[in-house]
């Protein structure tokens, strides 16, 4: 009996063994199945995949990465990775790593050039990820892209950006470039005058209102607006100092745009033109003065002219001598040419003869007359 509950124990025990063999089997194939198709990923992968030891040694690279550092499959391992970075970087990335193996970060991720065996410089953005044996890091693995197009747009941009800064900063009129949160990234010298900023004194980074804060509340709708993508200007603005004088000023906000073409912040620009408009004012009043100056001459000079061309024409209706015609015609015409009032008044003048108290005008005239002739020239008696 006991030897048959033991031989019953065995064959479970060899079932059992035979199982657990089976199950070892298919799982040992199912992890070869995986580490081949993981393998054959990563060799696959357009993006560079390497692994390093603790000291920062390669251990393997795919093929993307050896491609991209230029050695072969046999002369990569064993080196230092900081062979692929470019000179002026390999403190910077010996640094950047050391902190993440010091403050045990799990994963980081860094921009910088890659240089290859052969020199060519490529930029990568790389992901490193700390690798554990244990509690201990037994190395890292590294997943890198090639960014170099970016950063050359990047460079491009930021290089466009700083000659558009060197040009406000150095405009020789008023000129600020303000981003989308009214923060100056420039302004030239004649701005930070207008400002009252004191020579020196930083503007970069500092937003728009907290160096304008007695600025009327109406100059936010026009920034609204040309965030909004619209143009706006003034060519005349009247706008009051703190002593209470008003200044003129000539300005224009306009929008200014990134590589994206997306509204990046404005452009405002301002000229003082407070000169220009009271020298303008001076003139249309001196021209007011002038105009008035003028009709009030001409009103004087008006009315005695009247006068003397009503008793000229009255004059030449009576008995002259042909000397004395000559000269009351030469009074009449100069008189007409002197304006277009005098044939009214001529008329006028004339009419009266006619009408009862005419005496009345020929003694008035006749005393006008006395006093603007030459008494000479009526005292003549006639030659016989």
């Amino acid at each position: 009996m006991v030897l048959a509950l033991a031989a019953l124990a065995l064959l479970a025990w060899g079932l059992g063994l035979r199982r657990r063999l089976g199950v070892a089997a298919a799982e040992g194939a199912r992890l070869r199945e995986s580490e081949a198709r993981y393998r054959q990923l990563v060799e696959s992968a357009d993006d560079i995949i390497y692994n390093l030891d603790v000291e920062g040694r390669f251990l393997y690279a795919n093929p993307a990465g050896l491609l991209a550092f230029g050695f072969s499959e046999a002369e990569l391992p064993g080196r230092h990775y900081t062979e692929t970075v470019r000179p002026d970087y390999r403190e910077e990335a010996e640094r950047f790593y050391r902190d993440q193996i010091r403050q045990r970060i799990p994963n980081t991720y860094c921009e910088f050039p890659a240089v290859s065996k052969h020199g060519d410089d490529v930029w990568l953005g790389q992901y490193v990820q700390l690798v554990y044996e244990g509690e201990a890091i037994a190395g890292f693995q590294a997943m890198a892209r090639d960014i170099t197009e970016r950063k050359r747009a990047e460079h491009a941009v930021q290089r466009e950006r700083e000659q558009f800064r060197q040009i406000i900063q150095h405009a020789p009129v008023a000129m600020a470039l303000l981003d989308r949160d009214l923060r100056y990234l420039a302004a030239s010298a004649r701005w930070q005058r207008y400002l009252g900023a004191a020579p020196g004194e930083a503007v970069i980074g500092r937003e728009f209102y907290a160096l304008s804060p007695r600025l009327s509340d109406r100059y936010r709708s026009v920034l609204e607006r040309a965030l909004a993508g619209e143009i706006v200007s003034n060519p005349e603005d009247s706008l009051e100092r703190e002593d209470g004088t008003r200044i003129y000023m000539r300005w224009t906000v306009h929008p200014w745009r990134g590589p994206e073409g997306t509204i990046d912040g404005v452009v405002v620009a301002a000229q003082n033109v407070d000169v220009l408009v009271r020298a303008r004012q001076e003139a249309l009043e001196a021209s007011r003065l002038k105009s008035e100056f003028v009709a009030n001459m001409s009103h004087e000079i008006r009315t005695p002219m009247n006068g003397v061309i009503g008793m000229t024409r009255l004059l030449l209706d009576t008995d002259l001598t042909p000397e004395q015609r000559e000269y009351a015609q030469i009074i009449d015409s100069s008189g007409r040419r002197a304006g277009p009032s005098s044939t009214s008044s001529t008329t006028s003048s004339t009419s009266r003869r006619s009408r009862p108290g005419a005496w009345t005008s020929r003694w008035w005239t006749s005393t006008s007359v006395a006093r603007c002739a030459t008494p000479s020239a009526f005292s003549r008696k006639p030659p016989r």
